[in-house]
């Protein structure tokens, strides 16, 4: 890499050839500098680069034989057959971003990906191939390890390491290296981001890898390329970011439960720490986030694993009476709040065993609900109550995104627990269940119809048990007629004197005499 700095020094674009000769500095009449030179290959000046004191130094004091190592270099310029490398940028569906991959115009039928170690690559090489692809700018570069791609075993590679300073116009130009050495899994690709424009448009947040809107892992929209966060964000970060997404803010950050793990996207971003993106609203714009450089987020983070807040729980009030009443009080809503509230979610649950009784939805307008009603409601039976048990009442707020997803909202994790209820008589309800009316016509769950309405319903326990009580009665009737009819046909019983063993065998004993 020192050569290339010396021909570029000479106003050379390239060292043709670049090796080391030994000479003794006493058999010949030259100068000589006494430091060693370690050039990355990017310097402007041999100036740039690092040196230490020349061992040659130190065997001249010790009167020593003085063989020296002396940098020797053939400088020249691109020739036609020297630019003919082509390169792009694959591996995603966009043609700004993606995996570096280079090719020979003698060779067109194969190209090849770039290989490094982890330290390998730079922004003034990524700066070099958008100038080649014609972009304006590079945004950022990033690697992608060799062993996370499923078709790494069929792909071509070359271990090749450039130094560019970032003025080049063509890579060709830059310091470079060509090692011999495979590339492995334990390797790289080398990534690229580049673009047109210098003010990108404002940051989309969203939550992904979780079927619930307000739960999932955090993944933004950056220069038109989603990808996941590689950082690990303070509550009040992600607090904000919950804002951004309509919530009205951050309930909880926990990691996500067993078997859920993040996405994998090839471009992930990271969170530039020159800027608190909590301290005010301008630090909503994307300037602050960058390339996350090792690509892939390696480690996951639990506090990239969001619960955004859907709203807070309203006062319920339980009215025990026949049948029970349930109060909604949305007075202390604000109009976000009430916004964000599609349902509330009823849950009804047998005191002691904790068993659930009925599970369905109401409407987010509605303010009052009669327990066991029988009524229909949007994914379940609001079933009557039976005598003598005693019941749980619980309640939540629940939010539906356009696509049909649901999201809930918690107090303390756990939803809102009504004082129980206890039936100690039947409450009346309408032969002909009715279904409610008051349930939005365009609302639906991604799972199933928004209302489901069943004419046919199930029976209450008076009903049961008095065809019970008509059935026993049926058959005690039935058995005490059979049991007069068998005792009227049945003639009394003959004396023992009347009685003849065989009538028959004796009318033909007496043909017989």
């Amino acid at each position: 890499m020192t050569a290339f700095v010396v021909c570029r020094m000479l106003n050379y674009t390239m060292a043709i050839k670049a090796d080391t000769v030994w000479y003794d500095l006493d058999s010949v009449n030259n100068t000589y500098w006494p430091y060693a030179l370690n050039c990355l290959g990017n310097e402007g000046t041999i100036s740039n680069c690092t040196y230490r004191l020349s061992t040659y130094t130190m065997w001249k004091d010790h009167q020593k034989p003085a063989p020296y190592r002396a940098i020797y270099a053939v400088c020249g310029n691109l020739s036609q057959v020297d630019q003919l490398i082509q390169v792009r940028l694959n591996g995603t569906n966009q043609r700004n971003y993606g995996l570096l991959e280079v090719r020979n115009k003698s060779d067109v039928s194969t190209w090849k990906r770039i290989c490094v170690g982890l330290s390998s690559w730079d922004t003034n090489n990524a700066n070099v191939v958008c100038k080649m692809l014609g972009y304006k700018q590079v945004v950022g570069v990033f690697l992608f390890e060799i062993s996370g791609d499923s078709r790494s075993r069929s792909l071509s590679y070359r271990r090749i390491y450039y130094r560019c300073q970032g003025k080049e116009s063509r890579i060709e130009e830059c310091a470079q290296f060509e090692s011999d050495r495979s590339c492995s899994s334990l390797d790289y690709y080398v990534g690229v981001f580049c673009e047109n424009h210098a003010i990108p448009p404002p940051v989309q947040y969203r939550l992904s890898n979780n079927k619930v809107p307000n739960i999932g892992f955090l993944q933004l929209k950056h220069r038109n390329v989603w990808g996941s966060v590689c950082s690990r964000l303070d509550k009040s970060t992600s607090d904000f970011i919950c804002q951004q997404l309509g919530y009205l803010g951050l309930e909880f950050m926990d990691g996500p439960p067993l078997g859920i793990h993040p996405p994998k996207t090839v471009v992930s971003w990271e969170l530039n720490k020159s800027c608190n993106i909590s301290s005010n609203g301008d630090c909503s714009h994307g300037d602050i986030w960058k390339i996350h450089f090792e690509g892939p987020c390696k480690s996951f983070n639990s506090e990239s694993y969001l619960v955004c807040k859907v709203a807070s729980a309203p006062r319920y009030h339980l009215v025990r009476g026949c049948p029970p009443l349930l109060i909604i009080n949305t007075a202390q809503l604000s109009n976000k709040e009430k916004q964000l509230i599609t349902y509330y979610q009823v849950t009804i649950l047998v005191f002691f065993y904790n068993t659930k009784w009925a599970v369905f939805y109401i409407p987010g307008n509605t303010t009052e609900l009669n327990i066991g009603d029988n009524k229909t409601y949007v994914r379940g039976l609001n079933r009557p109550l039976e005598i003598e048990k005693r019941y749980y009442v619980n309640v939540r707020a629940v939010y539906e995104d356009k696509n049909g997803n649901l999201g809930y909202g918690t107090i303390e994790t756990q939803m809102y627990r009504l004082p129980y209820i206890k039936i100690s008589s039947a409450c009346p309800t309408s032969q002909v269940p009715e279904v409610s009316t008051t349930l939005p016509s365009t609302r639906s769950f991604n799972e199933q119809t928004s209302v489901v309405m069943n004419s046919r319903q199930s029976l209450g326990t008076v009903e049961i048990v008095g065809i019970l009580i008509g059935v026993l009665l049926v058959i005690a009737i039935a058995g005490i007629a059979f049991l007069a009819y068998k005792k009227r046909n049945t003639s009394p019983p003959q004396r023992p004197e009347e009685l003849k063993l065989n009538p028959v065998i004796e009318d033909q004993q007496a043909k017989l005499k």
